[in-house]
């Protein structure tokens, strides 16, 4: 009812052995309205099998269709416009915005995870030298100073 006309077949590959791929373009025209036709890009993956009883004969035991939301959008006028500069667009700024976020996020932990470990080994080279010249003269210096010696 809906296809009047055949679909063409824009390219087949086989891989010779079980998988069969069709890029095909469906033309749909409904019969009450002859004047309205949409050319509809479809895959079609078709899987085989040996028959058991003759080795040179196969069976197709798995039909996929694709059909893409972008292929049916570009069929129709309007929504093929909105969608390549409104849709496409806006998704593409978001999804680039997204990753630098993302990027910057990432730069900044190592920049921070470099930082600690800078700080840690300040920490530790200090415990060393304080325990070196730990005399009863540096510990009375750093009570008065108001501060605490930690080993």
């Amino acid at each position: 009812m809906l296809n009047k006309a055949e679909p063409k077949i824009t390219n087949i590959c086989f891989d010779g052995q079980q998988r069969c791929t069709v890029f095909l373009t469906q033309t749909v025209c409904p019969r009450m309205l002859p004047f309205v036709t949409i050319h509809l890009p479809i895959i079609v993956t078709l899987h085989f099998k040996e028959v058991d009883d003759d080795s040179d004969r196969i069976k197709i035991v798995r039909h996929e269709e694709h059909w893409t939301a972008q292929g049916l959008l570009e069929t129709i006028p309007i929504a093929s416009a909105w969608y390549d500069q409104l849709i496409r667009v806006t998704t593409g700024k978001v999804l680039a915005t997204a990753g630098g976020f993302i990027h910057s996020a990432s730069e900044m932990a190592q920049r921070i995870t470099s930082r600690g470990r800078e700080i840690e080994g300040g920490r530790e080279d200090l415990i060393k030298r304080l325990s070196k010249s730990s005399s009863s003269s540096t510990q009375t210096s750093c009570r008065e100073k108001g501060l605490r010696v930690v080993y």
